[in-house]
């Protein structure tokens, strides 16, 4: 992410703070004609090819393994992207902007790619879809109000995770998984129904909390 903005960044993800560390090993690999913004378009693009792959994974299943290469490349250029306009006093207004809103559409287009795959029902794709714009409206609300980047528990990085799983556990075990009071469940199924929960637990728990801290501010 990127602004001219000096903003306290809490990351209580393991996973998302190893992945930052990461990034920035990656900076002296990047040419120096490539810019952030450049890095975040590439990310972006490699997340709608997840999704059409998802959907391609519907006339051969190789394309699952496709899916999770294109996810790996969206997670790291996501986090790359960053890393760049810190290391290298590159960050902007205009890419903070863009990377935000394009990780947006990311997580919006993948769901979707997984729906018209025929591997979840809509409303499993449906309750995915708004996790992540909801995510970051409340993380906009934090940044304007208090100045803090909140990165949550499970996060972009989970969710990638989370995505990889689904594919993988899909492409070894094909079809239904369980089956309870008359309903059948994937592996799509089965996650989604675990994690999307928790993550609008935590956003909710977030939301409070900048509630309390804007109150005790006045």
């Amino acid at each position: 992410m990127t602004t001219t903005q000096t903003i306290e960044k809490v990351i209580p993800s393991p996973l998302e703070r190893g992945l930052e560390n990461i990034s920035y090993s990656l900076v002296p690999l990047v040419p120096l004609a490539v810019k952030p913004n450049h890095i975040t378009w590439i990310g972006f693009g490699a997340s709608a090819f997840a999704a059409l792959s998802f959907y391609l994974a519907s006339f051969n299943h190789i394309w699952l393994l496709v899916a999770v290469v294109a996810i790996v490349a969206h997670l790291i250029l996501d986090a790359l992207d960053g890393a760049v306009a810190r290391q290298r006093n590159q960050t902007s207004k205009a890419g903070f902007f863009l990377d935000l809103f394009l990780d947006c559409l990311a997580f919006v287009l993948i769901p979707v790619g997984i729906y018209f795959s025929s591997f979840a029902p809509l409303n499993i794709v449906a309750a995915n879809a708004i996790t992540y714009p909801l995510h970051s409206m409340l993380l906009l609300h934090w940044v304007h109000l208090r100045n803090k980047w909140i990165f949550p528990i499970i996060g972009p990085c989970e969710a990638h995770l989370g995505y990889i799983a689904m594919a993988i556990l899909t492409f070894f075990w094909k079809g239904d998984v369980l089956t309870v009071w008359h309903y059948t469940f994937d592996w799509f199924d089965l996650i989604a129904l675990v994690v999307t929960p928790l993550v609008l637990l935590e956003i909710f728990i977030s939301a409070f909390k900048l509630l309390k801290e804007l109150e005790a501010s006045q």
